[in-house]
This record gives structure tokens, sequence and C-alpha cells, in this order.
């Protein structure tokens, strides 16, 4: 959704702020992810673990290219922007190991 927005916004489609842009632990993923039942289900899994991070950088790195962007350096808003696009494609991932798992532990059961 982030990578989108800020596309978005050097399109000029979007015009975003930095308080807009929400921390990982206050969207859909990260909520899932602090949740009880997905902690106490993927918590010994790398791919669990490793995710939080990836995930972070994308909201960090999303609101530094709208400060970057807003402040006029489209070169450094560019760089936060291929940051976005590296730490989606890890998080996406992540999730496809964990379904793997899933998948796995289905199949044997």
């Amino acid at each position: 959704l982030w990578k989108w927005r800020v596309y978005n916004m050097f399109l000029g489609l979007e015009n975003l702020s930095p308080s807009d842009v929400s921390s990982h632990k206050e969207c859909r993923l990260g909520k899932w992810y602090s949740s009880d039942k997905a902690r106490s289900r993927f918590n010994e899994l790398a791919a669990y673990r490793e995710l939080d991070n990836s995930h972070a950088v994308v909201h960090q790195s999303a609101k530094s290219a709208v400060e970057a962007y807003n402040t006029g350096n489209l070169e450094k808003a560019e760089q936060h922007l291929h940051e976005i696009e590296g730490a989606s494609k890890q998080v996406i991932r992540y999730i496809n190991d964990l379904i793997s798992v899933i998948e796995k532990e289905r199949l044997m059961h």
C-alpha cells in the first residue's frame, strides 16, 4: 500500500504528509503480526521473526520519502522509494514462506 501511495505522490495524484504514514505496528499487517494468535503460531519461524524488521523499513522509508519529497529533495525521495521496493519484496517473501509452512502442514494432516 505504501509503495503505491508514494508512487502516486510522485505522479501528483496524492498529497501526503509524514503524519499520514502510520507506524508498522498500526496497519493491518502490524496488528496481525503482534496478535497473540500469530505470535503463538509462528514465533519459532525465522520468516515470522524477520518479517517485522522488513515491514518496519517499508513504513520508515515511506515516511522518509514523503518528508524528502515535500522538502523538494526528489533524489532523496526516490532513494527512499527504492528502499520501500526492496523491503516490500522481503515482506512478500517472508509472508510466502509462512504460507508455505501452513500448506505443508495441511498436506501432512
